[in-house]
């Protein structure tokens, strides 16, 4: 768990410290926001979640960023516990890398890997426990029967297909694939029962962080250095500062 811990902080720095400099020298950062509905098993039961990840292009193909996750269902399995209305929750948060290893027209393939620490927990909705406030209000949540402590490899795929292929951001109609792979404590169900495939549908949206002089006279409309997404036709060096995806 040790190592885990060292090699997703590890990531974390080399990725952040590489943007940082990168704003610092006053240039345009690609960067690209999904957001997905996801369907999956976890701890034997079918469950509804969602997604959302921020990447940052250190190329044209590679990215790499956070990654949140969560599921999130009303059961009638107890675990062995004695619990009125209980009730499933995960989080995720965690680190995704993705390769646009193929691209045709306005068709995008990736492989992605991430490393995720999930924090599943078992509630029980008949029971709440009220917290009073330092401003006088109070506020409750449902009572925690068990949690688990998880360290998950997640790899996937994901397939997009572009909108807006000539606008000045790219969005995309994308659906990705992800097996989850854990190991770690669990005080309910198994770790074989969270070690499962999931998917998800939405959008991927690719764009600068912060456009510069060569992005704004793009604006205009397709340029000459304007880049269609296949076949790659032979190009002239850009500068380091000009936007790569759009």
């Amino acid at each position: 768990m040790k190592k885990s811990i060292f090699t997703l902080l590890f990531s974390i720095f080399l990725t952040t410290t590489w943007a940082q400099h990168s704003i610092e020298r006053g240039g345009g950062i690609p960067v690209g926001v999904d957001m997905h509905y996801l369907r999956g098993l976890l701890a034997g039961h079918g469950m509804n979640g969602a997604n959302f990840d921020i990447d940052f292009y250190l190329s044209e193909r590679f990215a790499t960023g956070f990654s949140f996750e969560y599921f999130g269902r009303s059961v009638a399995d107890t675990f062995g516990f004695p619990i009125g209305l209980p009730r499933v929750n995960y989080v995720g948060l965690g680190w995704n890398n993705q390769l646009d290893f193929w691209e045709y027209n306005r068709w995008r393939a990736s492989a992605t890997f991430g490393l995720f620490f999930g924090g599943p927990t078992l509630v029980d909705r008949s029971q709440k426990i009220i917290t009073q406030n330092p401003d006088g209000s109070s506020s409750s949540q449902y009572k925690t029967i068990a949690s688990n402590t998880l360290f998950c490899i997640t790899p996937g795929v994901e397939l997009g297909y572009s909108l807006l292929p000539n606008a000045d951001f790219d969005l995309q109609l994308s659906a990705k694939l992800r097996y989850r792979s854990a190991e770690g404590k669990t005080e309910f169900s198994t770790l074989d029962a969270f070690n499962r495939w999931y998917a998800g549908i939405g959008i991927t949206i690719i764009g600068l962080a912060e456009p510069t002089a060569s992005h704004q006279d793009m604006r205009h409309g397709p340029g000459p250095n304007h880049l269609p997404r296949s076949p790659r036709p032979p190009r002239p060096p850009r500068p380091s500062n000009q936007p790569i995806r759009y």
